[in-house]
């Protein structure tokens, strides 16, 4: 089993991918599945089966479809699950022989009913085990390679910094510190702007509850002494 990602040519995913499909049918093997999305970013994910001598070849031709991004090879061992369905066949095939002379023997209505009912489930189930077993040979036979084809994507170089020297050069130096210095300010009074105008709403009130406090009397004359 094999998994492979390649990257290519904006506009040219279709024709990889049909490429690729011709590499696994001239290797003697098959193509799955194929589903493709079209534009000039299209892609397109492949399942093809190849026989396994061929594997080494196809893998080859397949990753000069483009840049080969990445590539992982696996092994499945599935001798122990062939050999289990290979068994339980044998083993269904052995019992509707019986039932099946079973029922050439039968004459009661009831036992021929019940005989042809559990001979229908076996034979059912001896179908969906052949074709369990058609698959691991199937399996066995031919070596999965999933392929997956994209369009490669070019990131724009990040823009160069001009640098300028003397006069032109301290120019923009000193122009970019009154910004940034600009800018620094903004942001203190923008900060404190909320703190000024509640002080000057405070102070506001403090000097009109001044105003309109009661104004002490004026004190008495002192008497005069008697001459």
């Amino acid at each position: 089993m094999a998994e492979i990602s390649v990257d290519v040519k904006r506009g040219a995913v279709a024709s990889a991918a049909d490429r690729a499909e011709a590499i696994a049918l001239g290797a003697g093997g098959e193509v799955d599945s194929d589903d493709r999305s079209s534009g000039a970013a299209g892609t397109a994910s492949l399942l093809l089966r190849v026989p396994p001598d061929q594997l080494t070849s196809v893998l080859r031709q397949l990753s000069r479809l483009g840049k080969e991004v990445s590539r992982q090879l696996s092994t499945t061992d599935v001798t122990e699950k062939v050999a289990d369905v290979r068994s339980r066949v044998i083993s269904t095939q052995g019992s509707i022989a019986r039932l099946r002379t079973l029922y050439a023997s039968a004459t009661r209505v009831a036992d021929i009913i019940s005989i042809e009912s559990e001979l229908n489930s076996r034979e059912a189930d001896l179908e969906s085990l052949q074709a369990q077993q058609r698959a691991l040979d199937r399996q066995t036979a031919l070596a999965t390679v999933t392929l997956s084809l994209q369009t490669a994507t070019h990131a724009a170089p990040p823009a160069k910094k001009k640098h300028y020297s003397g006069f032109v050069g301290g120019l923009r130096r000193g122009w970019d510190g009154f910004v940034h210095a600009a800018s620094w300010v903004a942001n203190a009074v923008g900060t404190l702007l909320p703190f000024l105008v509640l002080l000057a709403l405070l102070a506001g009130a403090a000097r009109l509850l001044w105003r309109r406090r009661p104004a002490r009397p004026a004190p008495a004359p002192a008497p005069v002494p008697a001459e």
